[in-house]
């Protein structure tokens, strides 16, 4: 009878572990959001740019100052400051390959009439 009984509670305990968590998934208690925040690709990709042209917001400045500063302590040396306008050049293009991308997306988003 002791057996009978122990087996009843686990089977209602083993239940109970399987069937709460089905119950409240069935009842859309708990919903799991979209962690990408788009739901079409182009909104992917949307996405994607705005945060690569976001941080190039932040980096870009900084990368300057950094230039500035291999500049200024680079104490006439001809290696130090070529080093320091190299820097400043990339800088420029990346910069600008990072605008073109924006602007790109949004051409080609007008010219195939995409919203």
């Amino acid at each position: 009878m002791k057996k009978i009984i122990n087996n009843f509670l686990l089977f209602f305990v083993f239940l109970s572990v399987l069937a709460l968590p089905i119950a409240v998934f069935a009842q859309n208690i708990i919903e799991i959001e979209n962690p990408l925040g788009a739901e079409t690709f182009e909104g992917l990709i949307n996405n994607i740019i705005n945060y690569l042209f976001t941080i190039s917001l932040v980096i870009a400045p900084l990368m300057f100052i950094f230039a500035g500063f291999l500049f200024v302590t680079s104490e006439g040396n001809p290696e130090k400051v070529k080093q320091a306008k190299d820097l400043i050049w990339w800088t420029i293009i990346g910069f600008v390959i990072i605008l073109l991308a924006r602007g790109l997306v949004e051409m080609l988003q007008s010219m195939l009439g995409v919203s």
